[in-house]
């Protein structure tokens, strides 16, 4: 968990974490160019979000001062995937765009912090959720994951590129006229 930090981070794969995968509590941080997917299966009490973000810990105030989040593959084996808890009498400034979010739309007073996003619908099993990466095991004794991203991946040459990073995480150069979401 990242508590009142000031953190950048780029070009990452966070995923498969039993408690979550990104978890802030206040500061100052950007995340750009990630691929953050919560496919754990070691437990069968359930696993915490891709991404939460909350402006209190455990009545403490912690103000988001800023949270900017681009060009981001945020998803997993839930419905929603993204949790944002906000006390209405500290800070909180957020701001996702051009990102693939596994939950459902945002339609209330907070849809103002959305830009060009795409809410990935669970229904859909032919480009989202596992579908959006080369492997993804669901069962036995297989645990190895690839999240490069599948041909009929949405993530496939949607980013923005006004503020896309020129590598992947891989070190390769990022197709100028097709650059990916995510960090591949």
């Amino acid at each position: 968990a990242l508590v009142n930090s000031n953190v950048y981070v780029a070009n990452s794969q966070i995923s498969n974490n039993l408690v979550g995968c990104v978890s802030i509590c206040g500061g100052d941080l950007t995340l750009v160019h990630n691929t953050i997917a919560q496919f754990y299966r070691f437990s069968e009490s359930g696993t915490g979000y891709s991404f939460d973000v909350s402006n209190s810990l455990n009545g403490i105030p912690y103000p988001v001062t800023n949270l900017d989040v681009r060009n981001c593959l945020i998803t997993g084996w839930k419905d929603s995937e993204l949790s944002i808890d906000r006390n209405d009498t500290v800070d909180m400034k957020y701001h996702f765009c051009e990102c693939i979010i596994r939950n459902p739309e945002i339609t209330d007073s907070t849809k103002q912090y959305f830009d060009n996003i795409t809410w990935e619908d669970p229904k859909d099993t032919i480009s989202y959720g596992l579908k959006n990466f080369v492997r993804i095991p669901t069962k036995g004794n297989d645990y190895l994951y690839d999240f490069h991203l599948a041909p009929a991946s949405k993530a496939n040459g949607t980013a923005n590129p006004e503020w896309a990073l020129p590598l992947n995480r891989e070190g390769l150069p990022r197709d100028e006229k097709s650059m990916n979401i995510g960090c591949y």
